[in-house]
C-alpha cells in the first residue's frame, strides 16, 4: 500500500512538473501602468517603432466589470481608432500573433493634451512584457 501511494504522488508530481512551464506561456500576459489619454487611439509596431502591425487586435473594456465594449484592428501603417467618445476608466488589449499581449489600463480625460498611444509589441518570452512598451506622445 506504501509503494502504490509513493508510485502514485511521484505520477502526479511529475504530471504538475510538465503542466507549469505550459501554464506560464500560454498566458503571455503583461501589465502596464495607467495611461491618460484625451481619446483612444495610437499605433502598434512589433519589436521596434519602424515595424508596423495591420491587423492586431484591440479590444476595449471597461475596467470596472471586464465587459467588452468594442474590438477594433489596426490598419496597414499600424494605426487604430476608438469611435465611441469615451470617458473614464478602461483596460486596452492589444494582441496578435507571435507577440505578448499588452493588457493597457487606461483613463480618458477630456482635459488631457491631444496625443496618442504609441505600442510596442513583444515576443522575448523571459523578457518583462517581452521587450514591448506602451507610451503616451503628446502633441505639442
Amino acid at each position: 500500500m506504501e509503494l502504490h501511494l509513493r508510485t502514485h504522488h511521484s505520477l502526479v508530481l511529475a504530471v504538475f512538473m510538465l503542466l507549469i512551464p505550459t501554464t506560464i506561456v500560454a498566458q503571455g500576459i503583461c501589465v502596464i501602468s495607467e495611461k491618460r489619454v484625451p481619446e483612444i487611439k495610437g499605433i502598434v509596431s512589433f519589436v521596434s517603432q519602424e515595424n508596423s502591425v495591420s491587423d492586431a487586435n484591440i479590444k476595449l473594456r471597461r475596467k470596472n466589470n471586464g465587459a467588452t465594449l468594442e474590438t477594433v484592428e489596426t490598419d496597414k501603417e499600424g494605426r487604430f481608432k476608438f469611435s465611441g467618445h469615451f470617458r473614464g476608466r478602461f483596460t486596452l488589449i492589444v494582441s496578435r500573433p507571435s507577440a505578448i499581449s499588452l493588457y493597457i489600463p487606461i483613463r480618458v480625460v477630456k482635459s488631457e493634451p491631444d496625443g496618442y498611444l504609441q505600442v510596442t509589441l513583444g515576443g522575448v518570452v523571459g523578457d518583462i512584457c517581452g521587450g514591448g512598451e506602451v507610451k503616451v506622445i503628446k502633441k505639442e
